[in-house]
């Protein structure tokens, strides 16, 4: 989680930005946060938080009031509805807010991590990112307002839904912060 914090800094300077970022815990820190980045790790251990700390509902009405939410790798496989097949929107531990289908660690093992150059096509227009795929999941499919962003291979490996970031690939490694400051610019939009 520390490395979407330092992100966050550096594309709050990029910006010019005020403001403090901070890891939220419990559900009165996400329902006040102005945005949130859902981190990589193991998606069965973090599942298992949020649902002990009583998480899914406030990451929830994050997602519908229009603040910026990121979900990277395990973050992705926790934002999707459907995850290796499987329907995850009664799972207390998955807020499942995007109309994605998601297979888990379909890039391999740890050895199996690597680095690509991507475009990632965001609405503001198109940002170069450097994606590292650690144990990554890939996204199978998308539906409704959910549409893939960036591709490795012609597979999704990003995707959109309105104020919903998902990527199988881990940003806040990278020396870029523009994924991150398109996600301010979206919290700043959502006021």
């Amino acid at each position: 989680m520390s490395e979407h914090v330092e992100a966050i800094h550096r594309a709050m300077e990029r910006l010019s930005l005020p403001g403090s970022v901070r890891s939220a815990t419990d559900g009165r820190s996400i329902s006040n946060a102005a945005g949130l980045a859902i981190p990589g790790g193991e998606s069965t251990t973090i599942s298992k938080l949020i649902a002990a700390n009583g998480l899914k509902k406030p990451i929830i009405q994050l997602a519908r009031s229009g603040r910026p939410i990121i979900g990277t790798c395990a973050g992705l496989i926790l934002l999707s509805r459907i995850v290796n097949g499987r329907d995850q929107s009664n799972n207390p531990g998955f807020p499942s807010v995007m109309d994605a289908s998601v297979l888990r660690n379909a890039y391999g093992r740890q050895r199996e991590s690597f680095e690509t150059e991507l475009e990632l096509k965001l609405p503001s227009g198109t940002v170069r990112e450097t994606g590292i795929f650690i144990r990554a999941p890939v996204i199978e499919k998308t539906w409704g307002g959910c549409k893939p962003i960036a591709w490795v291979d012609g597979k999704p490996v990003a995707a959109l839904q309105n104020n919903i970031l998902g990527t199988c690939f881990h940003p806040e490694l990278s020396d870029s912060s523009q994924v991150y400051e398109f996600l301010l610019r979206r919290a700043i939009q959502s006021g």
